[in-house]
C-alpha cells in the first residue's frame, strides 16, 4: 500500500508499480530488430544493442560495404562487442518467466484493495 505523508492510504498495491517496472525492463531487454528478448546481445560503437544474429543479418541484407546501426543509422564498424552483463540480465528474466510458467502464473499483476482483496479486472 502507498501511505501518504498525512497517514492516509491508497487502495492500489505496490504490485502495479512492480508491473510497470517489469514492463519497462522487458522493453529495455528487447531487440529492436526481432522484437524478442536479446539473444547473444552485442553493442555497436553508437551504444545500441542487438542480438548478434539480428545485426549480422541486417548487415548481410545491405548491398553496400558500409555498416550502420539500424536504430540511429550512424555508421559503425563491423566489430561486434558482446555484452555479458546484458546477457546475464536477459538470462535472469528468462529464468523468472520459466518459474512463473511452472508455478502456473501468467506474470500479470492484479490491483488490490487496502485489505488485500483483488479488484475485478473491469475496475482497473
Amino acid at each position: 500500500m502507498w501511505r501518504h505523508l498525512d497517514g492516509s492510504r491508497t487502495g492500489v498495491s505496490l504490485r502495479m508499480a512492480d508491473a510497470n517496472a517489469i514492463e519497462e525492463l522487458q522493453s529495455e531487454l528487447t531487440c529492436p530488430v526481432c522484437l524478442e528478448l536479446f539473444c547473444d546481445p552485442v553493442i555497436l560503437e553508437c551504444g545500441h544493442h542487438f542480438c548478434q544474429q539480428c545485426i549480422i543479418q541486417c548487415w548481410e541484407a545491405k548491398s553496400d560495404e558500409l555498416s550502420s546501426c539500424p536504430k540511429c543509422r550512424k555508421s559503425s564498424g563491423r566489430k561486434l562487442r558482446p555484452n555479458s552483463l546484458l546477457c546475464n540480465v536477459v538470462d535472469s528474466v528468462r529464468r523468472a518467466r520459466a518459474m512463473d510458467t511452472a508455478a502456473g502464473t501468467s506474470g500479470e499483476f492484479q490491483l488490490q484493495t487496502e485489505d488485500g482483496h483483488a479488484l475485478p479486472k473491469a475496475d482497473q
